[in-house]
């Protein structure tokens, strides 16, 4: 009679805790990548230069704080960013072509907010990158003018790691993603400005305080794949 009672006693508990159980378990880890065009300019704005084009890739290491598509997500973006431009300058005494290359590794970390759960969900984001790496080239061929005659000019120079301050940048998004099932298409339009504290001389050749510092403002739009 007792080990019937205990028997009766541990069908009843176990099903119990099995009921209890959730039926379904929401994944909180999520795996990506992700890339697209960008368009970067010089902030205060160089009046002989527009934006310069350049695309940028990265993976995408997301981390949900809740048991639900709807809410907040934490975002480790690592990629690579680089452009090229060209540029000419010239007057009655010289020609100049510039031609400009821009590699750097970047360490992006994010927080987002989505806002729905259905198949088409919207989210915003912010946070901030830290620049790990970046090298920079530039080339110039051209001539200038002076005594009666012109002569040939080139340039060219190539520096890695030249970034002494504005290693750090404020991000900002907007973007949808698409739940597809078995994975997940994420696209997203983000403003990235480089946090560099302004600095200015004054230059007493033009009686005028000149800006010594330039940071960089850069606008990306991407699409991805999460799995």
């Amino acid at each position: 009679m007792k080990r019937l009672s205990a028997s009766v006693f541990l069908i009843l508990f176990l099903q119990n805790f099995v009921h209890g159980q959730p039926t379904d378990t929401f994944r909180r880890w999520y795996f990506g990548v992700m890339a697209g065009p960008q368009f970067s300019r010089l902030i205060p704005k160089d009046p002989g230069a527009g934006w310069t084009t350049g695309i940028f890739s990265a993976i995408d290491v997301s981390y949900a704080l809740q048991h639900s598509a709807k809410g907040w997500s934490v975002h480790f973006q690592p990629g690579v960013n680089g452009s090229r431009s060209k540029r000419t300058n010239s007057d009655s005494t010289f020609h100049m072509t510039w031609k400009s290359k821009v590699m750097s590794v970047n360490l992006p970390l994010l927080v987002r907010y989505t806002f729905l759960e259905g198949k088409i969900r919207p989210f915003a984001e912010a946070g901030a990158s830290y620049l790990m790496y970046n090298s920079w080239s530039l080339k110039g061929e051209g001539y200038f003018c002076q005594d009666g005659g012109c002569y040939p000019n080139e340039f060219d120079a190539k520096i890695k790691n030249s970034v002494k301050k504005g290693r750090f940048s404020a991000l900002a998004g907007v973007g949808v993603e698409f739940d597809l099932g078995k994975v997940t298409i994420p696209v997203t339009v983000r403003w990235n400005e480089q946090l560099l504290k302004k600095e200015t001389f004054y230059d007493p050749v033009s009686a005028t305080t000149t800006y010594a510092s330039f940071k960089s403002r850069t606008i990306q739009v991407a699409a991805g794949i999460t799995f």
